[in-house]
Formats: structure tokens, C-alpha cells, sequence
């Protein structure tokens, strides 16, 4: 007999309680017949049964040897796999994982917290220090271990793994690599001061900070990027409607800059807008061309021509560039001021430079040099840098 003729066998309710009666070596038929208020003759067909089954003898007595090997048939589950135990766990530990873990699934979530606790553990190691996530991406690797994600996201922040910040969560707590720089717990989500990510750029405004793009930007980009206005005198790569996909597609490419060369501008920590370059190769090499962008709430307010104008400095002094460029529509006053503000030279104007929306229009070209600020340093006689200050 197997487990499966067993399990048929045991859903006569009969048969279960003339099975727990020889168990406990009470079996009798008379005091069976009473207890299920059956007929004796019911009873002693149940009993019957069991005797050709090989499960008692004909004392009544169970016979042990006939349970162990049904249980022998039952089907073990998957074992954890190797990516799961692996790392510096203590061999209670990998016992614990073991039985909660079949291959790399999560076979149920712990009710015992000092289990759960383990369990968490493992799941948070998945999550790179550093790194900011979004509640997508949480949710989306933890439910590559169990369908109620949702439950294992709260318990990652509720025991201090990870925190949770305007929808951004990164590892603050639990097991890290030695040597691993932590973020602490009540740091902002969009804290100016990315991990990891490079420079934050402050400007002679100390309201306006430029930082690196990353994921916890994304919910401030969504909302600052998406205006019809914008796009008016920006590259066709400048959707509208912004989306979610848009933003995760430009945080994705900004993440990979190294060093970065495409910041967020911050104005008292909200998103306003972004500055940025694109450096150039070959006989190009050592210049780039700039552009920047702001969302219409904050236009008006020279806060384009502050950030750029930090911008021509890091890309002078951190990149080791020589020049740098950029175009602007003739047509566009407001982007003309922001260049000529940030000290770019107008060099001249490319006729019909652009086509935007199946119309021609003309570009003005301007740029600056790091040789011509230089030179402009050496004459002053101040003794005060004329290169544009970086301010606290």
C-alpha cells in the first residue's frame, strides 16, 4: 500500500476511528459501534478493512512497520537550491531556509517571527546596497519567491531591512558584505546626496542643488516632465506624454553614466528639471554639448541658467573637458538668456539647423572654452576667480 491507497482508505470516518482505537490498543467493535452510533455489523466491516489492508493484526493491534512504509511512498519536496543557502549562514540557519524554500521558491512565510526574521534576511540580499528601487521593482523580484509580495515588502521595512520613502525603498538594515556602505534609515528619498552615484553639484543658490539621476527621482521627474511645453523646443527623445516607461527607460541610462553626466535639478529638494552633457569621441574628443530643461512651474526664476552655468564648471574642472556647446532654437528667448547667463558665446547661426514637427528652423550655435577662461583668469586683476563659483 502507498500513501494514495492509504489516503482512499482513511475517508471512511469508520475506518479513521477504528484506526485511532487500535493506535491507542482499544479497538473493540461494541464500544466502536456505540462511540460512531453505527450498526456492529458496520463496525466490524471497518475493522475488517483495515485487517486487509495490513494496517492491524488480528488482536487489533496496529502494525507500525505498515505505517512507516506507506510514509516511505509520500513525495519529498524540492530541496532549496543552492543560490538560496549560499552566503554566511550558520548551519541552523540553512536548516531554517531549507524548510521554508523548495528550489527558489518560497514555500510559505514563517508565522514565528525569529524564522521570518531569517527568511526576510535572505529575500533583502537581493536588494544591492545603494541603490534606491521603486515599489515596482520590489514588488516585481519579490514575487519571484512568493505570490503575496505585498506581505513580504512590509515585513522587509516592519523589521528595519529596508526603508520606504514617497514610494522609494533601499536596504538600511539586516546582513551586509563586509566593508558595504549603509544608508541609515531616515534618509530621504530624495536626499541630494545620491550613494555611490557620484558629485552632488551645489550652485551659487544653496537652494538649487544638482544631483545625479537615479530611481528616487522618479516620481518627481513624472510629474515635473510632463507638459507639452516643454517638448516644444527639445529633441524628439523628449516625450510627451511622459510615462512611467519614459522615466524608467531615462533613470535606467542615467545609472550607467560614469562618471554621470546628467543631473536632476533640485530646487529646495523638489524636482525642477534636469542639465546635462553629452561628451563627444573622436576628433570631437574633449568637448560636448549641453542641454537642460525645466518644468513650467518654475520658469521665469534664472534657476536653467544657475544650473548650467555649475554645469560648464564640472564639465571644465571634473570631465577635463576643453569646450563645450549648445544649440538653441532662434526662436527660443527664454533658453537664448539662459546660455548668454551661464556665459556661453554666440558663434554663430545654422540655417534651417533644425527640423522640429516637419518644420525647418534656424539654430543658434553657441560655446564656450576652458582656454578662454582661463586666459580671462589670468588678467583679472581682483585676484577672484571669473569661472563660475561652486558655490557652499
Amino acid at each position: 500500500m502507498d500513501y494514495e491507497d492509504f489516503a482512499r482508505l482513511c475517508l471512511d470516518p469508520v475506518r479513521v476511528a477504528a484506526l485511532g482505537r487500535a493506535a491507542e490498543g482499544s479497538l473493540n467493535a461494541d464500544a466502536l459501534s456505540r462511540a460512531m452510533d453505527i450498526r456492529r455489523r458496520d463496525a466490524l466491516e471497518a475493522i475488517a478493512d483495515l485487517r486487509l489492508a495490513g494496517l492491524i493484526d488480528v488482536d487489533g493491534e496496529v502494525l507500525r512497520d505498515c505505517l512507516l512504509s506507506i510514509a516511505a511512498t509520500l513525495p519529498r519536496p524540492e530541496s532549496a537550491s543552492l543560490a538560496i543557502t549560499a552566503g554566511d549562514w550558520s548551519d541552523d540557519e540553512v536548516r531554517v531556509l531549507r524548510t521554508f524554500f523548495t528550489g527558489d521558491r518560497l514555500r510559505e512565510i514563517p508565522t514565528q517571527r525569529s524564522k521570518r526574521r531569517l527568511v526576510i534576511e535572505r529575500l533583502a540580499q537581493d536588494f544591492e546596497p545603494g541603490i534606491r528601487y521603486d515599489e515596482s521593482a520590489v514588488n516585481e523580484q519579490l514575487r519571484t519567491y512568493h505570490d503575496d509580495y505585498a506581505a513580504l515588502r512590509r515585513y522587509l521595512v516592519d523589521e528595519g531591512i529596508m526603508t520606504r520613502a514617497e514610494g522609494v525603498y533601499w536596504r538600511s538594515g539586516g546582513r551586509f558584505p563586509p566593508d558595504t556602505a549603509v544608508e541609515s534609515p531616515t534618509a530621504r528619498a530624495t536626499s541630494d546626496e545620491p550613494i555611490e552615484r557620484g558629485p552632488t553639484l551645489h550652485t551659487e543658490d544653496p537652494e538649487i542643488t544638482l544631483v545625479p539621476t537615479s530611481a528616487a527621482h522618479r516620481t518627481g521627474l513624472l510629474k515635473a516632465a510632463d507638459d507639452e511645453r516643454i517638448t516644444l523646443y527639445m529633441f524628439d527623445r523628449f516625450p510627451y506624454p511622459y510615462t512611467p516607461t519614459d522615466a524608467d527607460a531615462w533613470i535606467a541610462m542615467c545609472m550607467k553614466e560614469d562618471p554621470p553626466v546628467n543631473f536632476t535639478i533640485l530646487v529646495g529638494g523638489v524636482v525642477a528639471g534636469g542639465v546635462g552633457c553629452e561628451p563627444r569621441s573622436d576628433i570631437l574628443g574633449g568637448s560636448a554639448e549641453m542641454g537642460w530643461w525645466l518644468s513650467p512651474d518654475w520658469w521665469g526664476r534664472g534657476i536653467a541658467a544657475i544650473a548650467a552655468k555649475r554645469v560648464i564648471e564640472y564639465c571644465f574642472t571634473d570631465l577635463d573637458l576643453h569646450r563645450v556647446e549648445a544649440g538653441v532654437f532662434l526662436t527660443n528667448t527664454a533658453s537664448t538668456k539662459v546660455a548668454e547667463k551661464a556665459g556661453f558665446v554666440l558663434e554663430g547661426i545654422a540655417r534651417d539647423g533644425y527640423l522640429k514637427n516637419g518644420v525647418l528652423a534656424d539654430r543658434l550655435d553657441y560655446g564656450l572654452t576652458r582656454s578662454s577662461l582661463e586666459a580671462t583668469d589670468s588678467t583679472t586683476t581682483s585676484g577672484s576667480p571669473s569661472t563660475p563659483s561652486s558655490g557652499p
